[in-house]
């Protein structure tokens, strides 16, 4: 939390705000209550706000997001949760940025606030309500840039032993939509690449290895980085975080004291809203496939102590797959796993990724404007689960 002798202009997380805003309180927008001018700063899940811009600045208190919604072009209604000596309650309230080119930037942090609020959210499970939302987003998110679910086989298939029952990838994919750099296009190498990726990923995670159907299951093998070759089987059983992990200094991961449902546990936690990956470039085509690759996520839950504030963290390398007949035999994974470890145990800050090979740009939906109005709805029931 700030402290009134902290300078407003610190280092902050990726897609905070800060500025001048008009605010008014009241459930309606044109209540006869008044606007009033202040400045705000928007930085993970809390807002603080100021009556004045100074070092010394009139602090008027901590708000956690719990809801947003767009009412017109700028303005915005914030449900808050207000905590005063101890004592919390909702109230709702209007903002809209003085300066209207700020729109979009205090649009994508609400976004990102929200998102981070909901941390909750994911790790309890997706309610009916919230995935048809979710879905309701991604379909103008189609309609609007022209992007595509990704594909990862028949989950419908009855004859899947499912590890811990079928997986609904509705809010992965939102995610995955809201956070992409490419928009590949369709039948390209690229995207049949990257399907076929996340559909070995999405194997790797939720069904047995026999019934894994993106590999050869008599020549499959792994590599990371230096790491020697580990035989398909054995990845299978130990996670791919594990073995994708392998090269890390044991300080910061040791695989050797973490197993297939540790490990999982450890990302679900720190990343609640998932962790998607995206194909950047494709050099070469089958049956010696050569790639570039990002996974982000935003860090709104806790990696083994270290709290996240919401920050996005990214992560890039190369990748090298043989196939025969579109079924991985050799798979290499070349990357730096050691800066982004660093930023989830608190060693580094999250923008210094940016520095040391992450992917650059911003999402497609940023450059252009984003719906995020209505994903996030959260009930006084919901709050407390």
């Amino acid at each position: 939390m700030l402290s009134l002798s902290t300078p407003l202009h610190h280092k902050r997380s990726a897609h905070s705000y800060e500025g001048w805003v008009r605010v008014k309180n009241g459930d309606g927008l044109h209540a006869m209550k008044p606007w009033k001018r202040r400045y705000i700063t928007l930085d993970g899940a809390t807002i603080h706000v100021y009556k004045q811009v100074m070092t010394q600045a009139e602090f008027e208190g901590e708000i956690q997001i719990a809801r947003a919604d767009s009412e017109i072009e700028n303005v915005f209604k914030i449900v808050v949760k207000v905590t005063r000596k101890g004592r919390s309650k909702n109230v709702p309230f209007f903002v809209e940025p003085e300066d209207h080119n700020q729109t979009r930037p205090l649009l994508l942090s609400i976004a990102t606030a929200v998102a981070s609020a909901q941390s909750k959210f994911m790790q309890r499970g997706a309610t009916i309500k919230e995935i048809r939302r979710a879905q309701s987003l991604m379909d103008q998110l189609k309609s609007g840039w022209g992007f595509s679910e990704p594909d990862r086989g028949d989950l419908d298939n009855p004859n899947i032993r499912w590890r811990a029952g079928k997986p609904d990838y509705t809010v992965t994919n939102l995610a995955y939509m809201l956070g992409k750099t490419k928009n590949h296009v369709a039948g390209s190498l690229e995207v049949t690449v990257e399907n076929l990726i996340k559909t070995w990923e999405m194997e790797a995670t939720h069904v047995p290895f026999d019934q894994w159907t993106t590999i050869n299951h008599n020549k499959y093998r792994v590599k990371a980085n230096h790491m020697d070759w580990m035989e398909g089987e054995k990845a299978a059983g130990i996670g791919n975080y594990n073995w994708l992990l392998a090269s890390c200094p044991k300080n910061l991961f040791n695989v050797e004291e973490e197993t297939f449902e540790s490990s999982h546990k450890v990302f679900l936690s720190a990343f609640p809203h998932g962790f998607p990956f995206e194909v950047l470039e494709v050099y070469s085509g089958p049956p010696k496939v050569a790639f570039t690759w990002r996974h982000w996520a935003t860090f709104a839950g806790e990696y083994k102590g270290n709290k996240g504030r919401g920050e996005v963290v990214e992560l890039t390398g190369f990748g090298l797959a043989t196939l025969e007949d579109m079924k991985i035999c050799d798979l290499e994974i070349y990357y730096d796993p050691t800066y982004f470890i660093q930023v989830l145990s608190g060693v580094t800050d999250p923008g210094d990724l940016k520095t040391t090979g992450a992917a650059h740009g911003d999402p497609i939906v940023l450059s252009t404007g984003c719906p995020f109005g209505e994903f996030v709805e959260t009930s006084e029931t919901d709050s407390k689960s």
